[in-house]
């Protein structure tokens, strides 16, 4: 029979698996030849899926931690398909495509420092960790990036409700294991990230019956 903490770290990771399919409908959809529509889709949420993803599997690595990696690491080549097939079909802005080619730059050269660093023994792990911590906080946060077109229109449409209640079992549920563990870096992005997701779920409640579109899927640590 298995301890409390493994199931309940086993339904975060279901539910962590969960929300790497959920932009797959959004995705497919906006990139459609039928889709005459302008484009709608959020170059940040995807370009902070990317972020969360590389860096919890290159913690993976340097701990070493299999799980960690094998999860993330199917996230990041995900993640790396919806943000390509999005770019390649027109589905940003113009502004957005640009957005989208500054960060992945950046974000590149970023990766290939900590590698860097990591090798030579200038950056520990655990600091690898706590930058990972940080993208997951982003990412948690980025959906509310329209929050002043929510509150403007009176409408949750840019807004996934799947994501946000996935996302909100996914952190309690990571938030609880990481205080039976007495992880930090566990704890502290799952708190954060619980408290958004609350807040898009009130979104939710306040503007009720309106058409959603799905988002993106949430870090899995």
């Amino acid at each position: 029979e298995l301890p409390l903490k493994e199931l309940i770290g086993g339904g975060a990771m279901v539910c962590g698996f969960a929300l790497m399919v959920v932009p797959f409908r959004e995705v497919m959809s906006v990139t459609s030849p039928e889709n005459k529509e302008a484009p709608t889709v959020v170059a940040t949420t995807y370009i902070a899926l990317l972020v969360n993803y590389v860096l919890w599997s290159l913690f993976g690595i340097a701990h070493p931690d299999m799980l960690v990696l094998g999860q993330n690491g199917i996230g990041a080549c995900l993640s790396i398909f919806y943000l390509y097939r999005l770019y390649t079909k027109d589905a940003f802005s113009k502004q957005q495509q640009g957005q989208v080619k500054t960060a992945v730059g950046t974000f590149v050269i970023m990766i290939g420092l900590c590698m860097y660093f990591l090798w030579q023994g200038v950056m520990s792990k655990e600091w690898l960790g706590w930058i990972a911590v940080v993208a997951s906080v982003i990412l948690f946060a980025s959906p509310l990036v329209t929050l002043s077109e929510i509150i403007r229109t009176k409408s949750t449409k840019t807004l996934s409700l799947p994501f946000s209640l996935i996302a909100w079992m996914m952190s309690v549920l990571w938030l609880t294991y990481g205080f039976m563990s007495g992880s930090a870096p566990i704890v502290v992005p799952n708190v954060i990230g619980a408290l958004f997701c609350s807040v898009q779920l009130i979104l939710f409640l306040v503007y009720p019956n309106q058409d959603t579109i799905p988002a993106t899927g949430g870090p899995i640590v």
